[in-house]
């Protein structure tokens, strides 16, 4: 059975517009983040309410980006009205 080798989850307020999407790396031996993991730039300082050790291999690594950015690598994702990040 085939495994994903990223794991994402949109966050998204209808009513603010904004939205920010938080990408997950599903590989544990990984020792640290390459391009090819990167699906578009990390935003994650810029989240004021994360709490999360990103670059931790133990916990896996994960970041976060801009909703228009993570579309321009996975066009499959429905299209929303977003104006901000949701920070």
């Amino acid at each position: 059975m085939p495994i994903p080798k990223l794991f994402w989850k949109v966050v998204y307020n209808p009513l603010s517009q904004a939205a920010t999407v938080f990408i997950g790396v599903n590989n544990p031996y990984i020792t640290s983040l390459k391009n090819d993991y990167q699906l578009c730039s990390d935003v994650s300082s810029k989240v004021s309410w994360l709490t999360w050790d990103k670059s931790s291999q133990k916990k896996g690594f994960s970041y976060a980006c801009e909703f228009a950015d993570f579309r321009k690598s996975v066009p499959a994702m429905p299209a929303l009205t977003v104006k901000s990040l949701l920070v």
